[in-house]
């Protein structure tokens, strides 16, 4: 998920007015967002028939690797890979967890065995906190 991506009632509302016969511009304002991204939403749900963007996926630096290995004629190592990423701005950040469920869920809930392993992604710094940085509780 980018930095500031749309969240998905937010692309339905575009959606709705746009299919209501509202303008673009219309749309824009009242919503207080910018232009571009209404008609990029707009533009996503002709080409795809849903507004909302495909998730990306979080690859592990091993996999990172694997796949620069396989496209390249050279063989590089994960600390070549690690510090090239760290030189593009991203790190390797354990994901947030946020719960998905209510209060009253979670006290009825009854869960024997939970991993504590930390599940670790790469990101950007300010990303702590997107869809795809995010790991359900």
């Amino acid at each position: 998920m980018r930095e500031n991506e749309l969240f998905e009632a937010q692309c339905e509302r575009i959606i709705g007015a746009y299919l209501s016969g509202i303008k673009q511009t219309v749309i824009s304002t009242q919503l207080s967002i910018p232009t571009s991204t209404v008609n990029d939403t707009i533009k996503r749900y002709k080409e795809t028939g849903s507004a909302i963007p495909e998730k990306r996926p979080v690859r592990s630096l091993s996999d990172i690797t694997s796949r620069l290995n396989s496209s390249l004629d050279t063989t590089l190592h994960n600390n070549t890979v690690r510090k090239y990423l760290h030189d593009e701005g991203l790190g390797s950040y354990v994901t947030r967890k946020k719960p998905l469920l209510t209060q009253k869920q979670q006290k009825d809930r009854f869960a024997l065995f939970e991993s504590d392993g930390r599940i670790r992604a790469w990101r950007s710094p300010g990303e702590a906190y997107n869809k795809n940085c995010i790991l359900p509780t």
